[in-house]
């Protein structure tokens, strides 16, 4: 096991951590944010109102390096500056004979052929010959999908895939980050986002590349978690229109859906409509419903109103808002970052595949 300093770390790596036990290969032994960000000293589970991870966040990137085998570059939900904060660590993690993984994008443009060539590559995503024939999906499929692109969709993903295996059930998965296979997931080919094929084709190609899996692993469940947004934020903020779920939804057809949203103050016809959009555009209602712990901060969106800008909120928050929810709407809603909560959410999603067993008998 490689021993992994993780930097720079905010919320947008935290379900890594709370998962870290899935990973293959790698165990994390330090957490660094940059001086400035507020984490120095603080305990790493503060940044998702999650409880506490046992990881105090430093920021001494050169002692972590002491004890660390490799360096994890991961993304940020900060605006990073590349020149400052990421060029300066990639060249003295290699100068001290350290091994570095971007989990994030790195122009070679910017940071030149030479040194991105020192630098370990990503684990390879799996891809399959796209020979476009549109295929049954025998095996049950459970959808996972987020208002936005940012709506805690890989806690989701990584609780499912963690309660389904304790039950005993062999899963296969596909996730919604590019790194997943760090988790002994695939990742989202790489077609689906940029090959020079039409949308047809895409659609197609993607049905080819579950259903080589499910030849492939033979497994008892495959989850499907989507990047991106599933719809339109508003008619300012639409980032890909949620085209890519609408896509993915056409070339597989989901037995179950979890449907991820922002811990905002909402009424029980706003959880309705987006039932009924659900069922229009993918073919299926949510199941359930997960409570992100983030809220949107509308002072700031004011300022920038062509992104999304939210905050972390507490598990007490979360809870209050998640116990309303169930209390007055009558409608199935859990807290992916509660491990109590995330097993009840993988029964409720089990008993529904079951009753479609029954069905068919």
């Amino acid at each position: 096991m490689q021993k992994v300093l993780v930097y720079p770390y905010d919320r947008e790596f935290a379900p890594c951590l709370r998962h870290r036990d899935m990973l293959e290969g790698y165990v994390i032994d330090r957490v660094v944010s940059p001086s400035g960000w507020g984490l120095n000293g603080k305990d790493a589970g503060i940044v998702d109102g999650g409880t506490k991870l046992g990881l105090i966040v430093t920021d001494d990137f050169s002692d972590g390096l002491k004890s660390c085998d490799t360096v994890f570059l991961v993304d940020s939900q900060h605006l990073i500056d590349h020149e400052q904060l990421i060029k300066p660590r990639i060249i003295e993690a290699l100068n001290a004979k350290k091994n570095v993984l971007p989990l994030l994008p790195l122009s070679a443009e910017f940071f030149g052929a030479n040194l991105l060539s020192a630098i370990s590559q990503k684990p390879d995503i799996l891809e399959f010959d796209p020979y476009y024939e549109m295929n049954k999906i025998d095996t049950p499929v459970v959808g996972v999908i987020g208002i936005a692109s940012d709506a805690d969709k890989f806690y989701i993903q990584l609780a499912l895939r963690q309660e389904f295996k304790k039950l005993g059930y062999k899963v296969s998965q596909i996730g919604s980050r590019p790194y997943s296979e760090l988790f002994g997931i695939h990742s989202f080919p790489q077609y689906i986002f940029n090959a020079p094929i039409s949308e047809t084709e895409k659609i197609k190609a993607f049905n080819c590349f579950v259903k080589a899996i499910e030849d492939r692993e033979k497994p008892d469940v495959i989850i499907l978690g989507v990047p991106g947004e599933m719809m339109p934020f508003n008619d300012r903020i639409y980032t890909d229109f949620g085209l890519l779920p609408f896509e993915v939804f056409q070339a597989i057809q989901a037995d179950a859906l979890v449907v991820s949203i922002f811990a905002e103050r909402i009424s029980k016809e706003y959880l309705e409509e987006i039932n009924y959009f659900c069922r229009y555009r993918f073919g299926l209602m949510a199941d359930c419903f997960n409570l992100s712990h983030q809220i949107i901060d509308w002072i700031e969106m004011g300022n920038r109103p062509r992104q999304i800008d939210t905050c972390t909120i507490s598990i007490s928050q979360i809870e209050e808002m998640k116990n309303r929810y169930v209390r007055d709407f009558k409608m199935p809603v859990f807290d992916a970052i509660d491990s109590n909560d995330a097993s009840h959410m993988a029964e409720l999603l089990i008993r529904k595949l079951q009753s479609y067993s029954l069905q068919e008998v």
